[in-house]
């Protein structure tokens, strides 16, 4: 139920998210909503393809992952669209060079 909520949320950039968080565990989640926290990566890439989703009880999704130096950062949550999660920023902290792209600023995955 979980990966439908967020291929729902990313379409084809799913596949890109899926791809770069091959090894998961989960994360405590710093955030004030309630919401499961998972991370990942692919052994011998981390810091170049790793990936983050946070899982609302209500059906929220966050999701945010790094590919080729940029960071995409995807959720449905309307107030939190432009504010990326407590949770996230301190995961991005070891890329502080990275551009973020937002979810309605991305472009179609090549």
């Amino acid at each position: 139920m979980e990966l439908q909520r967020l291929y729902h949320l990313m379409g084809d950039y799913y596949f890109e998210l899926k791809n770069v968080m091959e090894e998961i565990g989960e994360r405590d989640n710093i955030d004030t909503f309630i919401g499961r926290a998972y991370q990942g990566g692919v052994r011998g890439f981390y810091t170049y393809m790793e990936g983050m989703a946070i899982f609302g009880k209500e059906g929220e999704v966050w999701a945010i992952y790094l590919k080729d130096n940029e960071i995409r950062y995807f959720t449905n949550v309307m107030n939190w669209k432009t504010v990326i999660p407590k949770t996230f920023l301190h995961w991005m902290s070891r890329f502080n060079d990275t551009v973020v792209i937002y979810y309605g600023d991305a472009i179609k995955p090549r």
